[in-house]
């Protein structure tokens, strides 16, 4: 009987990150930045967004030019703090966040992202960024 009470300790000690993980499967992850449907010129984007308690990663994927018709993967990546950064050609991107620990995934969010050519922007005279957006692209700030 000793035997059987200490199998099942074991058991359950293997268990134990599952046990304890924190179940995130209805937190959503809030977006800090790009904004959805964001336009820039800016072909460096940061994507930017505050922690999911309980989170130990989160699953970052960017498409061109959409999820429902992907031509093309351009990130698929697990990534362990709240920022990541990477260049981007003009085009029409989607990417989704999924907050994740051992045991949970939390719900996808799903955000639209235009890059434009600045010769199309100087030639419209339109400017689609605003300068303070435009300076917090340039310049990320990493917390």
């Amino acid at each position: 009987m000793k035997y059987l009470f200490l199998l099942c300790l074991l058991f359950l000690g293997c268990r134990c990150q599952d046990t304890f993980e924190r179940d995130i499967s209805r937190q959503t992850v809030s977006i800090i930045a790009p904004s959805d449907g964001a336009q820039t010129t800016t072909g460096l984007i940061t994507f930017l967004w505050e922690e999911v308690d309980g989170a130990d990663r989160y699953r970052l994927t960017v498409v061109t030019p959409s999820f429902v018709g992907a031509s093309q993967v351009i990130a698929d990546t697990l990534v362990a703090g709240c920022a990541f950064q990477t260049g981007l050609a003009p085009g029409h991107y989607q990417w989704s966040l999924t907050p994740c620990n051992f045991a949970y995934t939390g719900p996808s969010v799903t955000y639209t992202l235009h890059i434009v050519e600045k010769e199309s922007v100087d030639e419209a005279g339109d400017s689609l960024e605003s300068s303070e957006q435009a300076s917090s692209f340039r310049s990320p700030q990493f917390v």
